[in-house]
């Protein structure tokens, strides 16, 4: 059997939300998809083989498709599907996030020839009260409020390379593009993004995660009909369409109904089996 060894180099599209569940959590998504894959094949026949794919351009070709067999432009939006009646572009919804899980998939790919390995990582967490806001700067309340924010999403982009990568899957952050703009600012690169490359620099990230020194984060709005059929904020914006998409299944499958408990979780050890 042929062993495996992944890289790839990635853009993160990142939305979320301030309504998520009957509680109103916040919520952030991560959504990664390599602009460059490489994968390794050890112990062939004539040796190593190397495979190399952009699965953006893959993911995109198949929404583009997606769109013309449906004859629909509109922007993907989960908010806008009321459950009340169903369309062809309802119906083009739920294709659309059946090309994404099997762009998630790293085998077994019905869609794709070959796994494109994009991955997702989500979090809610209840809006932060005052008590809990002392700890951030700012004058202002908003200001305290969008730097607890970004410091949850740092924390999630942390925890997601660290769990959703290996030794023999190693990822390179290039950029995150985050579906408009909704605060007062752009979201702070030295908050989200240098901090970590502080942590990098000093040895506190696992060796298969890097982030590039020219990373950044992009505010983009994710309406795509603004943008040049195939530029390349036109493909983005899709990219964060399916991110919102995403974002909209899991909270109605996972938030809606539930009843939350306040529980302190237990604090171990880093995780080494990730299958537990």
């Amino acid at each position: 059997m042929n062993a495996y060894k992944t890289e790839s180099e990635v853009f993160v599209f990142h939305d979320e939300t301030g309504k998520a569940g009957d509680e109103k959590l916040k919520g952030h998504i991560l959504l990664f998809v390599p602009v460059k894959l490489r994968i390794i094949l050890s112990n062939t026949l004539w040796g190593d083989k190397i495979i190399e794919l952009n699965p953006l351009e893959k993911l995109y070709i198949e929404i583009n498709k997606l769109r013309k067999r449906f004859n629909v432009n509109h922007k993907f939006h989960f908010k806008e599907i009321s459950g009340r009646k169903w369309n062809k572009a309802n119906e083009a919804e739920k294709q659309l996030i059946i090309i994404g899980v099997d762009a998630l998939r790293y085998k077994g790919t019905k869609i794709f020839r070959n796994p494109l390995c994009c991955k997702i990582a989500i979090i809610f967490f209840p809006n932060p009260n005052l008590d809990s806001l002392i700890f951030y700067g700012g004058k202002e309340k908003d200001e305290k409020k969008l730097r607890f924010n970004e410091t949850v999403l740092r924390m999630l982009l942390k925890g997601a390379v660290h769990y959703l990568y290996t030794k023999d899957h190693k990822v390179k952050i290039l950029k995150i593009l985050s579906d408009g703009q909704p605060y007062h600012r752009k979201l702070s690169e030295e908050r989200v993004l240098w901090r970590l490359i502080e942590e990098q620099l000093v040895g506190d990230l696992r060796e298969y995660v890097d982030i590039s020194p020219n990373v950044e984060i992009i505010h983009l709005d994710s309406n795509h009909r603004k943008y040049g059929v195939g530029s390349n904020e036109y493909i983005y914006a899709n990219m964060l369409q399916l991110a919102d998409m995403f974002l909209g299944s899991v909270i109605q499958s996972c938030l809606k109904g539930i009843k939350w408990q306040n529980i302190s979780p237990q604090i171990r050890d880093k995780v080494e089996d990730k299958k537990v």
